[in-house]
């Protein structure tokens, strides 16, 4: 699976982005991300890793440190605690809409999924669509699209491929409480 594009609408820190991959060539496997702090770089890799997964156990807990958020709560926000996945721009103009668009290609051929949350009132709705661009040409969507996305990525693998810095410190900070905690 090597990616062509992203394009994340109204997400996280994102009002709307679009990442040109096509770059990438064979053997070069690897994409390093880099930036300033609050420059978007955890906003991108959370927006892929929602793609592929949807709201999960690992993102809840990468919100509030020893709180654990519910589905909703991840998705609309908890107050001004967390203010959930739309981005507060959108939020202010009235724009509910938030989504994530990610095209690869891989050896059935091109391949693009969306997955996009419409938050209406107290509640959203969340859609996952798939479509198979190659010559055997399909339209996946729900259950049969995350089916597919997770025969190319099982949850349980999305750490080891979307890997952020920050939990260097978590893990660093984390050993040294351990320590104190020793001594």
């Amino acid at each position: 699976m090597i990616f062509q594009r992203i394009e994340v609408r109204n997400l996280f820190s994102y009002r709307h982005a679009d990442f040109d991959l096509g770059g990438a060539r064979p053997g070069c496997n690897i994409a390093l991300i880099s930036g300033r702090n609050g420059y978007g770089k955890t906003s991108l890799l959370n927006a892929v890793k929602l793609l592929f997964v949807g709201p999960n156990q690992a993102l809840y807990q990468s919100v509030q440190r020893g709180r654990e958020l519910k589905p909703k709560e991840y998705v609309l926000g908890l107050g001004e605690e967390w203010l959930g996945i739309i981005n507060r721009q959108a939020r202010r103009q009235g724009d509910t809409r938030c989504e994530v668009r990610i095209r690869w290609h891989e050896s059935i051929g091109p391949v693009e999924a969306v997955r996009r949350w419409d938050l209406a009132g107290g509640s959203y709705e969340e859609t996952l669509e798939l479509e198979l661009l190659g010559e055997s040409r399909r339209h996946l969507a729900g259950g049969d699209a995350q089916a597919f996305l997770g025969e190319r990525l099982p949850e349980d693998y999305l750490p080891y491929f979307f890997y952020d810095g920050e939990q260097i410190q978590q893990l660093a900070e984390a050993a040294r409480a351990q320590q104190i905690e020793q001594m």
